[in-house]
């Protein structure tokens, strides 16, 4: 019976422990975001690899989301980028490196070549 109850109290300190280290690493990441924000508001770059730092130490997204939320300072995200569909091979790619070409976006200047080609051949009647 006595094991039982040392077994069940080194528990409740091993948790206890366990609970302090994350909030002293999320309050890391919190500084982190707030002075890479206070650092000259040079946009969102700085706040984003604050953010991206304080989730590989452990930290949830959200968590670290929540935090930033509770100073009042919040750092401003960068919206995700839009994705869009090569015509050609049905890849999706981020819209900055897609291709337009015909009024259409493409992966690469191959699969826009090979699309107008695949396009003047139908329009020559084959």
């Amino acid at each position: 019976m006595q094991r039982l109850i040392l077994l069940i109290l080194i528990g409740i300190i091993a948790n206890w422990y366990w609970r302090k280290l994350q909030r002293l690493r999320e309050a890391a990441a919190g500084r982190a975001r707030h002075e890479a924000s206070q650092a000259g508001g040079r946009g969102t770059a700085n706040a984003n690899a604050a953010s991206a730092a304080g989730g590989a130490q452990g930290s949830k997204g959200t968590a670290g989301a929540k935090a930033a939320n509770r100073g009042g300072h919040g750092a401003r995200l960068a919206l995700p980028e839009p994705m869009v569909r090569c015509a050609h091979c049905d890849t999706y790619l981020p819209i900055s490196e897609a291709t337009a070409s015909l009024g259409r976006n493409f992966c690469g200047p191959k699969h826009a070549h090979d699309y107008a080609v695949r396009v003047a051949q139908a329009g020559d009647g084959r």
